[in-house]
């Protein structure tokens, strides 16, 4: 059974009687004032605009009225509350036209659900019913009073009740479940879970600031070109330029001898102008074969990355990558004992975890973890308190995979070009 109640409610119109109105479409409309005259009236655009938003409220509310008719599998309520019913009555009898619709007309001039039923009412064969308000008010008090006698039962429940049945319920109702320290332990999680977990435990304040995802407020279609790149694709855009990124393709044909080049040799070799040109060709070549999106180019920010490639980290990829030993984008899964997520939880119980690495390369003494990061925070420091489990679930799940040791772990963060290691 449905019931749809509340049909001779008003529509809301207020949006479309302020002194400003807007459209995504057709854009802004107001008011005429002419202040030496001393008048007032309505624009034409402002008219046109008025009856577009009147127009798509009445469709939606149609449209709400179509969704709530059409749950009903077996039976359907509707209930309307009225002023004036004989006023009602005498309105859908003049509409007792077994051809009649709902016109473009009736359909602008509604302002209540039940408006748009008339025309249909006495088509359709419903049951109609008329409730008086003093009726309503009668069985309310009726209903208040067998109420009042429940209430009184319910008190003396106690007295009442089965004294067995009254204690085997209060066993049920006391029980606590014996294995409550398991509750947060999952056979298989990922990485930024658990940092997430991390932030919340050793700041609260930290973890509800990382919680918070960036609102992105709604642009209407003829301003949608100035819209502002969010967090999420700013961040995604510079992991995968990250992933892409040559650094000897780019950088070889400006420096032409890589091999037993110093960084400042390398810094002073490398100029800003000739490898910013380059990022920008190869950017472009990877969007026109289909690797990057426009919508990534478009959000990553070429003066960072040069920055980057210049950067002592950026040399020292290079020169990994030259030799074969840069590794970009490394899945793992890493079983851990559940005890060092918790130490509540069983000894012999395993989490399996899985994340993704950025970037690791090869040096003599060891291997260098490389984490890129987009956020825009206060320092170099609450990056590290933010992703020191991530980085720490990293070193351990690089060290199992490889078999060496990680001598050093860097985050590197494009919002201060800056890069930072432990």
């Amino acid at each position: 059974m449905t019931i749809v109640a509340g049909l001779a409610k008003t529509f809301n119109f207020m949006d479309t009687l302020n002194a400003v109105v807007l459209d995504s479409d057709l854009g802004v409309g107001m008011n005429f004032v002419d202040p030496e005259r001393r008048l007032k009236c309505k624009t034409l655009r402002k008219h046109i605009i008025s009856d577009k938003l009147k127009e798509d409220l009445l469709a939606e509310e149609l449209r709400l009225l179509y969704v709530a008719m059409t749950r009903a599998r077996e039976k359907l309520i509707l209930t309307a509350e009225v002023k004036d019913l004989a006023k009602e009555m005498t309105a859908t009898e003049l509409l007792d036209d077994p051809n009649a619709r709902l016109s473009y007309l009736e359909f602008m001039k509604s302002t209540t659900y039940l408006e748009f039923l008339k025309p249909i009412l006495n088509q359709i064969g419903l049951k109609q019913y008329v409730v008086i308000l003093s009726d309503l008010e009668a069985e309310q008090a009726a209903q208040s009073l067998m109420a009042g006698a429940s209430r009184e039962h319910i008190r003396r429940a106690r007295e009442l009740a089965d004294p067995a049945e009254l204690s085997r319920l209060s066993e049920r109702f006391a029980y606590t479940y014996e294995h409550a320290n398991l509750e947060g332990l999952y056979v298989k999680t990922t990485v930024s879970e658990l940092k997430i977990a991390a932030m919340a435990d050793a700041d609260e304040a930290a973890f509800h600031a990382f919680e918070d995802h960036e609102e992105e407020a709604y642009v209407p279609a003829f301003r949608r070109g100035e819209q502002e790149v969010s967090g999420t694709v700013r961040g995604n855009a510079y992991h995968r330029v990250m992933e892409l990124l040559d650094y000897v393709g780019i950088c070889g044909p400006i420096l032409n001898e890589l091999s037993n080049m110093d960084y400042a040799t390398y810094r002073e070799s490398l100029a800003q102008e000739a490898l910013w040109e380059a990022l920008e060709r190869f950017l472009n070549a990877q969007v026109d074969a289909h690797r990057l999106s426009e919508e990534y180019r478009a959000a990553v920010n070429i003066n960072k990355i040069c920055k980057f490639v210049r950067s002592q980290l950026g040399f020292r990829m290079l020169k990994a990558q030259a030799a074969s030993l840069l590794r970009r984008e490394q899945p793992f899964v890493l079983a851990i004992p559940a005890q060092r997520l918790k130490e509540t939880f069983p000894e012999d119980e395993t989490v399996l975890i899985q994340g993704i690495i950025d970037a690791y390369f090869e040096e003599e003494d060891g291997i260098v973890l490389v984490d890129y990061k987009t956020d825009r925070i206060i320092s170099t420091d609450a990056l590290w308190t933010r992703y020191e489990t991530q980085m720490d679930h990293y070193q351990d799940a690089l060290e199992r995979l490889t078999g060496k040791k990680v001598k050093e772990r860097i985050l590197y963060s494009f919002h201060f070009d800056e890069a930072s290691a432990k």
